[in-house]
Order: C-alpha cells, then sequence, then structure tokens
C-alpha cells in the first residue's frame, strides 16, 4: 500500500507543481495585460511572480509556521490506536476500507489539480478577450 500511495502522490504532486506554474503563467499575462497599464505598476519576471504568488499561498494557508514534522507520527498514532480498538471480526472490514483511502485521496488530489487547470484557462481566454478588445 505505501507503495502505490507514494508513487501515485508523487505523480499528483508534480502534476500540481506544473499547474502552479501554468497558473503563474496565467497571473503574470494578466498582470502584464491590466495591472500594469492601468495602474502604472512594473512588469514583473516570471520567477518575481512565481515568488509572490508562493509567499501568498503560505500566508493564506497558514503554512508560515514551522513544522518538526510531528504531523506524520501523530497520523501514525491515531491510527495505530484506531486499529487496536477495532474486534478481530471486523479488523478484515477496516483492511479493506483503508486500503481505499490512498485511491481516494489521489483521486480528490487530481480532481483538485484539474479544477484548477481548467478555471486557469477560462481565466486566460476571458483575460485575452477583454485585453484584445482593449488594443
Amino acid at each position: 500500500m505505501k507503495k502505490f500511495f507514494s508513487k501515485k502522490m508523487l505523480a499528483a504532486w508534480i502534476i500540481a507543481f506544473l499547474v502552479g506554474l501554468y497558473s503563474t503563467f496565467v497571473a503574470l499575462c494578466l498582470w502584464n495585460w491590466f495591472a500594469v497599464p492601468i495602474l502604472h505598476l512594473p512588469r514583473l519576471s516570471f520567477l518575481q511572480l512565481w515568488g509572490l504568488m508562493l509567499l501568498a499561498s503560505a500566508l493564506m494557508r497558514g503554512n508560515f509556521q514551522t513544522s518538526s514534522g510531528t504531523e506524520t507520527g501523530k497520523w501514525t498514532t491515531l491510527c495505530t490506536a484506531i486499529e487496536m480498538c477495532i474486534p478481530d471480526d471486523k479488523q478484515q472490514t477496516w483492511k479493506e476500507h483503508w486500503q481505499m483511502e490512498p485511491v481516494q485521496a489521489v483521486m480528490d488530489s487530481i480532481e483538485a489539480i484539474l479544477g484548477t487547470f481548467a478555471t486557469n484557462t477560462l481565466v486566460l481566454i476571458l483575460g485575452f478577450i477583454l485585453y484584445a478588445a482593449t488594443l
């Protein structure tokens, strides 16, 4: 189960990273099309805007705090405690349910990533139409 979970989640993280870069590209286009001429702000490079987006994301999600890595240990302890409380006749059902959890987590991640990609593409298209109309 760990091998399945780690490979699928690694793929989801890579795809999420690429979608994040695409989101930065969309934001950069919108910035240069609208913020620069209307607000008289400087043009930003891709890396500058990516850094700003990472900062905003960290602040909005509360990820700016340092993490000691104990969350994984707490999760493992909790799962072990739960497994110890389950009667022997229900252990098989628990194991079957638990094997589906990584699949659901991966599917949820992929759905969120594809939703973000589709939304960004729609925003880019609409932004380009508005930009082209103002030329």
